[in-house]
């Protein structure tokens, strides 16, 4: 064994009698409310963002600060004609998207980005600035949103799961409960380890003494099976994945 393999090992070890210890109740119950708290902030934060913009003061006031901050940076005078215009009146034209496009590349925004908050635009009975800013504006509501209503239901569900488990504790666990935390922590571990292993690579591709240790840690491609070659293996299988699908 290398030094990965006794590393690697050392974790699940580890990892696996923490589980039989403590058990799985705390933490499935701890998980299951995060679990809850992304499925609701997924389903809900665009509608819950969309209704506070269009029906709150926030949404026209979040767009004029947002259209400002473009024209004070802005000091080209064919961009600043375009911010200043009727946003119907240059949707309306030809290349009308360029144009828009141009308001935000125009204060340092990458085209990429421009693209994506041109799509959030909701203010549409002003200035061109006023609907930009208004992108803006939902673009950044949207992660906001998302944020506390995640946070929020996970900590409800969270607290309201411990409740109704707490007159069920007798402060022992059970044999099932550490059989299920034992399980239940390597998973994690697993997890950990081979994430690790995916940012390694990610390095190793511009430092090559890195992927020279790692090829010689793991046996990569020596058809001897190890610890660390079975994450190893895995992640670059993980990584062949993705560039298929690319």
């Amino acid at each position: 064994m290398t030094l990965l393999d006794w590393i690697i090992l050392a974790i699940l070890v580890i990892a696996g009698i923490l589980g039989l210890i403590f058990g799985a109740k705390k933490r499935i119950t701890r998980k299951l409310g995060w679990l809850v708290g992304f499925v609701i902030a997924t389903m809900f934060y665009a509608m819950l963002t969309n209704v506070i913009l269009s029906n709150t003061p926030l949404g026209e006031t979040g767009a004029s600060y947002f259209g400002n901050i473009m024209i004070a940076n802005v000091s080209e005078s064919n961009t600043l004609a375009i911010l200043n215009s009727s946003y119907s009146d240059v949707i309306a034209i030809d290349g009308a998207q360029s144009y828009l496009a141009t308001g935000m590349t125009s204060i340092g925004i990458p085209k990429f980005f421009a693209s994506y908050f041109i799509t959030k635009i909701y203010f549409t009975s002003g200035t061109v600035a006023m609907a930009l800013g208004s992108g803006i504006c939902a673009a950044i509501a949207y992660v906001v949103t998302y944020v506390i209503l995640y946070f929020v239901s996970a900590l409800l569900v969270t607290i309201l799961l411990r409740l109704l488990l707490k007159g069920k504790e007798d402060g022992k666990v059970g044999i099932i409960d550490r059989i299920a935390g034992l399980a239940l922590r390597i998973i994690e571990a697993s997890v950990t380890i081979l994430s690790i292993m995916l940012v390694v690579i990610g390095i190793s591709y511009a430092v090559p003494s890195l992927n020279e240790w790692m090829v010689t840690q793991t046996n990569f491609g020596s058809g001897t099976v190890t610890l660390s070659g079975i994450y190893y293996n895995l992640a670059w299988q993980i990584i062949n994945a993705f560039k298929l699908l690319g």
